[in-house]
């Protein structure tokens, strides 16, 4: 009898063995498979990311840096504002740079826009757009519509048609005085 019990007894610790062994098998797996679908989970994750940052560059995004564009006000430029733009059209291209303030009113004459290290190429348009409020729309215009208004507009090519301005200001010529 005593031996029967002995192996019940032996029988019931194989069983809780084999049964542990399952359950840390089991949980083996199941971590495994829970890494996997983190790693998963992870990569997708990643891949949305890209795509949404890639999805969100648009072609004028894409295009590179915003740079500053000098343009001389004149009576002659075409200006107008449609309640949330600013379109300047209408100037003309000069043979030179626009350079240091020192050198706008020799390098950008009234009606004229130029970069400050370059002349605007014939592949560039002539066609500024900013979006802006009409409180900022307001000194812009008056001052583009003078000769000597000079205005600093950071702009970027977007290849269709026009210039996108990020942001713009006020420049003024110096002019050295003996």
């Amino acid at each position: 009898m005593q031996n029967k019990i002995t192996r019940t007894k032996s029988n019931m610790n194989m069983q809780r063995i084999e049964t542990a062994t399952e359950d840390q098998t089991l949980r083996a797996g199941s971590q495994s498979s829970n890494r996997n679908r983190i790693s998963r989970v992870r990569a997708l994750i990643t891949l949305l990311a890209l795509i949404i940052v890639l999805a969100g560059q648009t072609h004028s995004s894409a295009e590179g840096p915003f740079y500053a564009l000098i343009v001389n006000g004149s009576p002659n430029l075409l200006i107008n504002y449609d309640g949330n733009h600013l379109f300047v059209r209408g100037f003309r291209r000069t043979v030179r740079a626009a350079g240091a303030p020192s050198g706008y009113v020799r390098n950008v004459p009234p009606g004229t826009a130029a970069w400050p290290d370059r002349p605007l190429n014939g592949q560039e348009p002539l066609t500024l757009k900013q979006k802006m409020t009409p409180e900022q729309a307001k000194p812009a215009i008056e001052r583009l519509r003078q000769n000597g208004g000079y205005w600093k507009f950071y702009c970027r090519n977007t290849g269709a048609g026009y210039f996108e301005v990020s942001r713009s200001e006020a420049t003024y010529a110096s002019v050295k005085i003996d």
